[in-house]
């Protein structure tokens, strides 16, 4: 009787046991249809297979490379072309009577979170069309101002542009190019130390700092391999995407290890020491922003020079975070960090203070974005684990910039048909 009361209920146990493993694997297949639109397990993205390390700019997109991006938000494969850019093949020489423009800026302009055709640049090529426009996308992931203006120097002139346009995201934009804050937020690691910075000259010029290429080079390699043994070692419950979607596991800056003065301190009225993971006293932040906003304005004003020596117009565009422009994603900051004094209009207020002592024209991208929110308009930034721009954030943006341009009249007018 005690036999087959015990049987009974390890039978019972089995079952249970079994109808939860395929319950486990229906709810697996789901979640890999809904977020990845297939049961297969897309490789992973590693942007050393992507980016490699450059003496002069610090890192480039590999020409040629590929590699798949996953995301919970997405999953992209992402390709270069032979010159290293997140674009269609384009040749440093124009086609005659083709007006061209260069765009500058880090991984919003680049858009690889996003499929080729629905990025910025070649959204706005496309808007352009009937104007013999040809946009050329020299967008970096991780690139601060600095690097722009390497690109500009090193790369953006060899394509006889007639118009560059700078994009600052100011998020992060200004402290890229800030030594210490760089690596406040990423550590001693390759990809803070590779980075060119700028430096004040005796004479009130901005150089920039050598680099150890050798080291870079090494410990770039090193970080690459240790990253796809990681990948191959992986346990078989660590690929799964229901271990993704564990809450400690998704990617969430504001409640990773960062420090909030240096991730929001371009956003910051007032500085907090008490504030999780800070590392300096309030004097010191506001000294170091103050500092960053210096070279910014510098490097600013020598990629505008820089374009106009060469008899090539030039264009200063902000564009918008997140935080800055989704209500919902300012409100939970806020109500997580309500001792934060955010100001979301002083990054901008000042970009446009720079661009009126350049006289250069400026173009505020956050007006059309809250607009688009306050008209109860569909997400324009990814959810989960990612913070860029959406297809749709793409789309909003290209679309204002081409309008922007007619009415500043930096482009083309339409050509009439013959």
């Amino acid at each position: 009787m005690i036999m087959r009361v015990v049987k009974r209920l390890m039978a019972n146990a089995a079952l249970v046991l079994v109808s939860c493993v395929v319950a486990l694997l229906l709810l697996e297949g789901a979640l890999r249809l809904f977020f990845y639109g297939s049961l297969k397990d897309p490789s992973n993205f590693l942007q050393d297979l992507v980016r490699i390390p450059d003496p002069v700019l610090g890192w480039v997109l590999k020409p040629g490379g590929m590699a798949v991006m996953r995301t919970l938000d997405f999953v992209q494969v992402v390709k270069y072309n032979s010159n290293g850019s997140h674009d269609i093949e384009k040749s440093y020489e124009p086609a005659p009577g083709v007006f061209r423009v260069v765009v500058l800026g880090d991984s919003f302009i680049e858009g690889a979170e996003v499929g080729l055709e629905e990025c910025l640049p070649r959204r706005l090529e496309k808007l352009l069309a009937g104007r013999k426009v040809e946009v050329i996308n020299l967008g970096v992931t991780g690139y601060g101002t600095g690097q722009c203006y390497l690109t500009l120097r090193e790369k953006g002139l060899k394509y006889k542009p007639d118009l560059v346009i700078l994009a600052v995201y100011a998020e992060n934009d200004i402290r890229n190019d800030c030594h210490q804050f760089e690596r406040i937020i990423w550590g001693a690691e390759t990809y803070a130390d590779a980075r060119p910075y700028p430096v004040w000259k005796k004479d009130g010029s901005i150089d920039f700092t050598p680099l150890d290429f050798d080291r870079i080079v090494k410990e770039w390699d090193l970080r690459s391999k240790k990253r796809r043994d990681d990948l191959q070692h992986r346990r078989f419950y660590q690929r799964a995407l229901l271990y993704s979607l564990i809450p400690r596991s998704i990617e969430d800056p504001l409640t990773a290890a960062f420090d909030l003065n240096v991730l929001f301190g371009v956003y910051l009225d007032a500085f907090d020491s008490s504030l999780p993971h800070s590392k300096l006293r309030p004097d010191q932040y506001d000294l170091k922003w103050q500092e960053a906003w210096k070279k910014t304005e510098a490097l600013i004003q020598m990629t505008c020079d820089l374009a106009r020596r060469n008899g090539v117009q030039f264009l200063l565009m902000s564009m918008p975070s997140k935080i800055e422009a989704d209500p919902n994603a300012l409100k939970r900051v806020k109500q997580k960090f309500p001792q934060l004094k955010l100001n979301l209009e002083k990054a901008n207020v000042r970009l446009q203070a720079i661009a009126d002592r350049i006289a250069c024209p400026f173009l505020n991208l956050l007006p059309a974005f809250r607009q688009h929110y306050q008209e109860g308009g569909k997400p324009l930034f990814y959810s989960y684990q990612d913070r860029h721009w959406n297809k749709l954030g793409h789309k909003l943006a290209s679309e204002n910039l081409a309008a922007f341009l007619d009415q500043k009249r930096l482009v083309p007018p339409v050509q009439p048909e013959p």
